[in-house]
């Protein structure tokens, strides 16, 4: 994944014309591999599914969680506030519903994390696991 403090100072740089403090400048010179910023700040920028290792790693982080058979969950954010690798579960606390658990063998099925909130054609185009 990009990091967030090489994109920016990249871009601030590219604003500036300092060329000099740009982490990029060995590839800016390129206008070919000039692309490299760009695909990093793209990927930032982009809503994207969490893989269920990287939602273990997202302890007491904020995330958008996808599940289709929840009507009117368009602003479905939950804090991740607990996992247990042993009793293979996701404790999840949403702003507006409370608290709920759930399994690491549906994840990918019927819930997925999103890193932040995503197009209703973004959710569709990504596929679920069968």
């Amino acid at each position: 994944m990009a990091d967030y403090e090489k994109v920016i100072k990249g871009l601030e740089a590219c604003v500036d014309g300092g060329c000099i403090e740009c982490p990029y400048r060995k590839i800016c010179s390129d206008a070919e591999d000039f692309v490299a910023l760009a695909r990093d700040a793209l990927k930032l920028l982009k809503p994207r599914v969490l893989t269920l290792e990287e939602v273990e790693d997202a302890l007491d982080t904020v995330v958008w969680v996808d599940r289709p058979q929840v009507e009117n969950s368009s602003d479905d954010y939950a804090l991740i506030s607990e996992y247990s690798r042993q009793l293979r579960f996701v404790g999840l606390k949403f702003i507006d519903e409370g608290y709920g658990r759930f399994t690491y063998e549906q994840y990918g099925k019927t819930w997925r994390c999103w890193d932040k909130r995503p197009y209703d054609e973004q959710r569709k185009a990504v596929k679920w696991n069968e």
